[in-house]
């Protein structure tokens, strides 16, 4: 089969490759038909996370149709020609925090499809257990259902917070998880959010999405003298001055989530934390429950997604789309991959 190996940094060739193998652990056979572009899976190709070690296949973000499946996987009401979507992190379900359902810690990952060394969905087609496959209706674009993974990234940051509906919320990062964390506030009912963000274009983006209003960075403090602070706070952005906003712009007693993680150290200003009662959550990906969750969030409307998917592009011009996105930072909100 053909597949993007990411062969070192910057280096990415559309080749030829083995066949991947049916297996009593990978006992389903997917043919790739769209797989999104992760903004760590552009960071890895630059070389700066150790998260993507080559010569591997990228890609944990993907949605495909089932070619051919062992009997135990009939047996768990799979068929070929169901279209699907692939959950790319296989949990133990054995370890504690599984049992709990906490997949998203799973203290002993049997794998994790397109991180690390673990090959992904960039390819023609791929092995897995029937377990890790979730079925969607033939009508939805392959290249909306690949949103799935980053949506429920998004889905499980919103599902912390907790105020009453009309209680306003601040949302840092136009992004592809920052515009998904507005699908999904506004997915459960919260329709007064606030999203700031740099980027004037992804701003229109995020006030056509739903937003009830957009600012500047330079425009935030105004803002809360103006209208005071923020019950809640999102970072989908993940640096320090983001960070710190969020913090600034939260009322006492509020409560803030940080999904973003873009650097690795940030000085904590412990009396605000402390003396103003501030809560601060941490959001890493999604537990099983909440990928499905998001998957149905999709379902529903699959074209609203539209608006986020700026690039599409055939696997086979997966060098040039990794170039232009790292090297020459073109501003897509979302590029998706494709198999004809």
């Amino acid at each position: 089969m053909k597949a993007l190996v990411f062969t070192d940094t910057a280096e990415m060739v559309y080749r030829e490759v083995p066949d991947p193998v049916l297996d009593s652990n990978h006992d389903v056979r997917v043919r790739i038909e769209a797989c999104g572009i992760c903004g760590s899976d552009v960071q890895g190709y630059l070389g700066r996370t150790g998260r993507r070690i080559p010569p591997m296949i990228m890609g944990h973000e993907m949605a495909g149709c089932i070619t051919e499946l062992l009997p135990s996987a009939q047996s768990a009401g799979l068929s070929a020609g169901d279209r699907v979507v692939i959950l790319p992190f296989v949990n133990c379900r054995e370890c504690a925090f599984c049992q709990k359902g906490y997949t998203n810690f799973c203290t002993s990952p049997k794998e994790y499809y397109g991180i690390l060394k673990d090959n992904g969905g960039m390819c023609d087609e791929i092995t897995i257990n029937a377990s890790q496959l979730v079925k969607i209706p033939s009508s939805v674009n392959p290249v909306y259902a690949a949103l799935s993974e980053p949506m429920a990234v998004a889905y499980s940051a919103a599902k912390k917070i907790s105020c009453a509906m009309d209680e306003s919320i601040l949302l840092f990062g136009a992004g592809t998880i920052g515009l998904m964390v507005l699908m999904s506030l506004n997915a459960r009912g919260f329709g007064n959010v606030v999203v700031s963000d740099a980027n004037p274009r992804r701003l229109d983006k995020a006030l056509k999405l739903g937003a009830k209003h957009v600012l500047q960075p330079a425009q935030l403090k105004e803002y809360v003298i103006e209208n005071g602070r923020f019950h809640y706070a999102i970072d989908a952005v993940g640096i320090p001055a983001t960070y710190q906003d969020s913090i600034d712009s939260t009322e006492n007693s509020g409560e803030i989530v940080w999904v973003g993680n873009a650097c690795r150290t940030f000085e904590l200003p412990i009396p605000d934390l402390v003396m103003r009662g501030l809560t601060l959550k941490g959001s890493f990906i999604y537990t099983e429950d909440e990928i499905k969750e998001a998957i149905g969030i999709i379902v529903k409307d699959p074209e609203r997604f539209s608006a986020l998917v700026e690039l599409i592009a055939p696997m086979a011009k997966g060098p040039e789309v990794f170039h232009r996105l790292a090297v020459d930072k073109e501003d897509v909100i979302k590029a998706v991959l494709t198999n004809d």
